[in-house]
């Protein structure tokens, strides 16, 4: 039976540049992930079906397409900030590539962009253009956490054999490309994405730039697209005047025109995304145009990294049809948010209209929230997919929160304002707080679960959940009975689950029964802070078992259930999450946990922001 949700309440997205609908009331209804009516009116339906999960959204929350970021560093979110006001090859040889090098390691990476992806998705970057660092093993492990996490996600091994320090500079162009080729098979051997056309995660080739590259690798890049018409390619283009110089001196043929260079070697297509370029000639505006190449705007790299105030432009580029996206350059950008990257395209866009004398005019904050969305969608050609609420496309959404209780820094909502200017609020002042679902999140897996007697997880889904209770600062907890009713399934994702929390050095705890529940192995005790409950060894994960305290766990058996089957990842059903959304009309329940945040933080979403978790 297929899974139907029914989303009713304020709806806002860009249905082009030019216009933002902003919906009031409006009826969004979404059958297996797909958006399959959008009614602007909910007076302009005739009821759901018996069947649908029906979620209405309180005054001051509204949902809003994902965001799309079309240019992303993975490997640099451990140096956001650092090297600003230096010129860009310096910036590289001093901070980015010691930074980049860790990356050799598998664990350093695997756990570097666990935190990385988890991250962006919790700012509502639901798609990403990832640059991996050049080691193949971590562009492999990047691409599997954001298919485990649900981001939808180019991922390239970045190319570079020439122009780098011994320790980061490939080998060679034939080993370059070889575990180029490797990485595009590894990707496309992930669930789902053996099919090019609607896969979660897609390879891109990864020329660094130019500088970095040999004739012979780019040629071998070249040759690797012109076999693969699903293949996109992204690479840096135009960054910086020190960048086109030295591009110059090393490619004298091309007259320092990067568009030319890149044709001649087969790697411009509909399919490329051009980071930056700042420092554009009409010939390579005309260029980009006609072979239909998308840019990625990238404001706050542009402004603060690479030796002067670099404005993109955007407007002229819009003007001439080429499609826009924005980009965090997350380590050359200091933010990863992707709300700033829209404020500082905003700014980059005032100080262009004064450097151009009026030619080229500021973006306005609905024209920079369309380039964050559809604008980014249409760069990564995904605009039939996602982008906004079109009938046919995924569902890919944020809900955004606007109340005063999430201790937000957002201008506050008032009385009287309308929904634009709530929006504009959050769009200028808003943060990750506000974010209170994204679609593809865990609660959004245990919402999308198929079928009704019984409803049961998907594995992705399975894996999921049992992750989500083994938080770093926490613990997964299960108990000895759990683990010997599990499934072959859940058992094989539970060791998995021990193997990955033993490498991270997590802790996991067990509590012991006090008077099970039917429908639960899970319960609390009681205890006073002074008197900590010791967890015992199982024989089931003795390696990691360790004795910690743990304080009081002061829940109804409505929560117990709840967090039951997340830990057993066993059926969530429909009468338990309505009975959690029940707890919404109590004030601010408290929930005291000694655990997992990113339990706490599934345990908040499912029962609404009024929920308060404490941790110890």
């Amino acid at each position: 039976m297929a899974s139907i949700l029914v989303f009713q309440g304020a709806a806002i997205h860009s249905t082009s540049l030019e216009t933002l609908e902003i919906i009031e009331n409006a009826i969004l209804v979404v059958t297996d992930g797909r958006i399959t009516a959008f009614h602007k009116s909910s007076e302009s339906h005739n009821g759901f079906p018996p069947t649908a999960q029906v979620h209405r959204l309180p005054p001051g929350e509204f949902l809003i397409p994902g965001f799309v970021d079309t240019h992303n560093h993975a490997p640099q979110w451990p140096m956001r900030g650092l090297g600003q006001g230096l010129h860009i090859l310096d910036w590289l040889s001093e901070i980015t590539f010691p930074v980049e090098a860790r990356f050799a390691d598998p664990a350093y990476a695997a756990s570097m962009y666990e935190h990385t992806v988890e991250d962006f998705l919790r700012q509502g970057i639901t798609t990403a253009s990832y640059y991996s660092s050049r080691h193949a093993e971590a562009t492999k492990i990047l691409a599997e956490i954001c298919h485990r996490k649900g981001q939808r996600a180019f991922v390239g091994k970045c190319n570079m054999d020439r122009n780098a320090p011994d320790y980061i500079q490939e080998a060679s162009a034939s080993d370059s490309l070889r575990e180029t080729e490797e990485c595009i098979e590894h990707i496309r051997r992930l669930p789902g994405c053996d099919r090019v056309e609607g896969a979660l995660v897609n390879p891109v080739v990864t020329p660094r730039f130019a500088i970095s590259c040999t004739p012979e690798l780019l040629q071998g890049l070249g040759e690797i697209v012109q076999r693969d018409n699903y293949l996109a390619v992204q690479t840096h283009f135009n960054e910086a005047q020190q960048e086109i110089d030295a591009t110059t001196e090393l490619f004298p043929q091309f007259k320092g025109s990067e568009a030319d260079l890149y044709e001649s070697y087969g790697l411009l297509n509909s399919r490329s995304i051009l980071a930056h370029c700042t420092i554009m000639t009409d010939h390579e505006k005309e260029k980009i145009h006609s072979l239909k190449c998308g840019v990625a705007h990238c404001p706050i790299a542009n402004m603060t990294v690479g030796g002067g105030f670099m404005v993109a432009p955007v407007r002229d580029l819009l003007r001439r049809g080429i499609k826009v996206g924005l980009g965090t350059d997350s380590g050359g950008g200091w933010a990863s948010q992707m709300l700033a990257v829209i404020r500082q395209a905003m700014i980059a866009s005032n100080a262009r209209e004064v450097l151009s004398e009026g030619k080229d005019k500021a973006l306005t904050f609905e024209e920079t929230f369309y380039l964050a969305t559809l604008g980014g969608a249409r760069v990564l050609r995904l605009e039939d997919r996602i982008g906004n609420f079109e009938v046919g496309k995924e569902f890919d959404a944020i809900w955004v929160s606007t109340t005063t209780g999430l201790q937000s820094a957002m201008t506050p909502r008032e009385g009287g304002d309308s929904l634009r200017r709530v929006f504009e609020k959050y769009i200028m002042t808003g943060d990750d707080r506000n974010v209170a679902h994204v679609a593809n999140d865990i609660i959004h897996a245990i919402m999308s679960v198929k079928g009704t007697d019984p409803d049961i997880l998907s594995e992705r889904e399975r894996l999921a959940v049992l992750e989500a209770c083994a938080d770093l600062r926490g613990a997964l907890i299960y108990d000895t009975a759990t683990a010997a009713t599990m499934t072959a399934i859940d058992r094989e994702l539970f060791d998995a689950a021990v193997e990955a929390t033993t490498k991270s050095r997590r802790v996991f705890a067990s509590f012991r029964e006090r008077s099970p529940p039917s429908s639960s192995v899970l319960s609390g005790r009681a205890i006073s802070q002074d008197q900590p409950l010791m967890v015992e060894k199982t024989e089931h994960c003795p390696a990691v078992i360790q004795t910690m305290p743990l304080y009081d766990v002061c829940m109804d058996s409505t929560m117990l259930a709840i967090i039951s089957a997340l830990n057993r990842s066993e059926a969530m059903s429909w009468d338990l999450l309505e009975a959690a959304t029940e707890l919404r009309k109590v004030r601010r329940p408290e929930v005291v946990v000694n655990g997992s945040t990113i339990l706490l933080e599934a345990l908040e979403r499912l029962c609404g922001s009024s929920v308060c978790l404490r941790l110890y």
